[in-house]
């Protein structure tokens, strides 16, 4: 599968050692939460492609993972929290 792509696409896609090191994930976590995914049927973590014992991340899957998963800023909680309470109020 891998040979099907053109270097210039290879470089959108990361070891597990790449996310590491320019995400700060560490590679256990993303092992885990590939075993994860594989239990529980269900995505866990960024999409990743796997061939044979190769595995690679999309860079941008990467981003979209971490972008979903990060919690909000103090900022964005303090003002959800008071729409909350003029409803509750309301």
């Amino acid at each position: 599968m891998l040979k099907s792509y053109l270097p210039h696409q290879l470089i959108q896609f990361l070891t597990p050692k790449a996310v590491c090191k320019e995400f700060g994930i560490p590679t256990e976590t993303l092992s885990h939460l590939r075993e994860c995914s594989k239990d529980s049927g269900k995505l866990r973590g960024p999409r990743f492609l796997k061939d044979g014992n190769v595995i690679l991340y999309r860079r941008d899957a990467v981003i979209k993972y971490i972008e979903q998963n990060m919690f909000p800023e103090e900022s964005q909680k303090s003002q959800e929290t008071k729409k909350l309470t003029k409803l509750h109020q309301a």
